[in-house]
C-alpha cells in the first residue's frame, strides 16, 4: 500500500514538474524579431540552461534564419560562442509572455565542438554549425 501511494506521489512530482514546458507554446521564427530574440535563454535537451542568444544571422536573401548565435554560460564552456543552427532550434513562449529557445543538444556535445568563428562561418558555415 505505501509502494502504491510513493508510486503515485512520485508520479504526480513528474507530472507537475512538466506542466510548465507542457503549457509552452510554439513560435514561428519568422514571428518574432532579432531584438526580441537577443538574450533570450537557451537550453539544452535536459532544460538545463546553455547560454543566451547574443546575435541573428540572415541567410541568402536576408529572408530567413541561418544561425543563431549564442553565448555558452558554465565553468566547463567559458565564454565560447556557437553557432546554431536555425533549424535546430525551436522557440517556445510560456503563459507569462516570456520566451525560451530550446536546443537539442547537450552540453557535453557542445564541448567538443569548435567555437563560432566569423571567418570560418563566412567560408564554410557547416564547419561551426550547430545541428
Amino acid at each position: 500500500m505505501l509502494r502504491k501511494i510513493l508510486a503515485s506521489i512520485a508520479f504526480a512530482a513528474v507530472m507537475t514538474a512538466g506542466t510548465a514546458y507542457a503549457q509552452d507554446k510554439t513560435v514561428d521564427q519568422t514571428s518574432v524579431s532579432a531584438q526580441e530574440l537577443i538574450g533570450v535563454k537557451v537550453v539544452d535537451t535536459q532544460k538545463q540552461e546553455i547560454g543566451a542568444v547574443s546575435d541573428i544571422i540572415l541567410g541568402a536573401g536576408e529572408d530567413n534564419v541561418k544561425a543563431f548565435i549564442v553565448n555558452l554560460t558554465g565553468e566547463e564552456t567559458g565564454k565560447k560562442q556557437m553557432a546554431f543552427a536555425a533549424t535546430g532550434l525551436d522557440i517556445y513562449k510560456n503563459q507569462q509572455g516570456e520566451l525560451t529557445v530550446y536546443s537539442n543538444v547537450t552540453r557535453e556535445m557542445l564541448e567538443a565542438m569548435p567555437a563560432y568563428d566569423k571567418a570560418s562561418f563566412t567560408k564554410d558555415p557547416d564547419s561551426v554549425l550547430v545541428k
